[in-house]
């Protein structure tokens, strides 16, 4: 990626008066920083160091790239496998999340629907992580583990975040 554009999808974080500290890229949004030559420039000023750039493993897929004007730089690599059997990533490759993390918010949790024991309906289990153990009733010796959880953020401010995506 030679050149690379941003646009905003959401108002901007400063506008609102939020300071951002958090910053998340996608795989390939932390790429087309790390390779900007503007951003590489900014970082070898001799007397003014908005920042420093030395990757650290964070933990499983997150990286923490450095730090820029104070804000901590997280690249997230993390993937899932969809319902279809894809591998899909949880921070889409092209996007940045900036972030003012000290607004206040909730966090809440949906229902969890599994079946029935005899298979014939449905029931809604309440929790922040609820558990299944199921198995193969056609004689395989192995039992499954799945555990579900289906959060929903609620911001105290939709101002405090707002979502980049890097243009090709």
């Amino acid at each position: 990626m030679a050149t690379q554009v941003i646009s905003r999808k959401a108002p901007a974080v400063i506008a609102c008066g939020f300071a951002a500290n958090f910053i998340v890229m996608g795989r390939l949004a932390g790429d087309a920083f790390e390779s900007n030559a503007k951003v590489l420039e900014s970082y070898n000023k001799l007397h003014i160091q908005p920042g420093t750039l030395s990757a650290e493993f964070e933990q499983f897929g997150v990286v923490l790239l450095g730090t820029w004007r104070g804000i901590n730089l997280y690249v997230s690599e993390e993937q899932y496998e969809d319902t279809d059997g894809t591998m899909k990533y949880f921070v889409p490759e092209k996007d940045v999340l900036v972030a003012a993390t000290g607004i206040q918010s909730t966090m809440a949790y949906a229902g969890v629907a599994q079946a029935d024991d005899d298979g014939k309906g449905m029931h809604v289990y309440e929790g922040r992580r609820v558990p299944l153990i199921y198995w193969d009733t056609s004689g395989e010796d192995y039992r499954r583990f799945r555990l579900s959880s289906r959060p929903i953020p609620i911001p105290g401010n939709t101002d405090s975040w707002t979502v980049l995506q890097v243009l090709a």
